[in-house]
């Protein structure tokens, strides 16, 4: 009786055994996957930051390039209003 516990104790601990080393394989793949997650986030974060970069180099330059065709657009216009006011005032 004493061995058919003994042997019954020993099934246990294997299965039991057995399982864990099972759980920890799943975890390990896990693992696995949410590093490979990470590490393809970590690329996309970095795509990002230079397209970000880019497209803020591109704004200021388009800004600046505004800002010198507005005041070329205000210098022509208020010489033009000038005359236009001039023409009106003429007796």
């Amino acid at each position: 009786q004493n061995a058919e516990f003994q042997d019954a104790l020993t099934r246990e601990w294997r299965q039991r055994e057995q399982n864990a080393l099972t759980e920890s394989r799943r975890l390990a793949g896990q693992v696995e996957a949410l590093i490979e997650r990470v590490d393809r986030g970590r690329e996309d974060n970095l795509r990002l930051t230079g397209e970000l970069a880019l497209a803020r180099a591109q704004n200021a330059t388009y800004q600046r390039n505004l800002q010198s065709q507005l005041v070329v657009w205000l210098a022509r216009n208020a010489r033009r209003c000038s005359l236009g006011l001039g023409l009106l005032t003429r007796p």
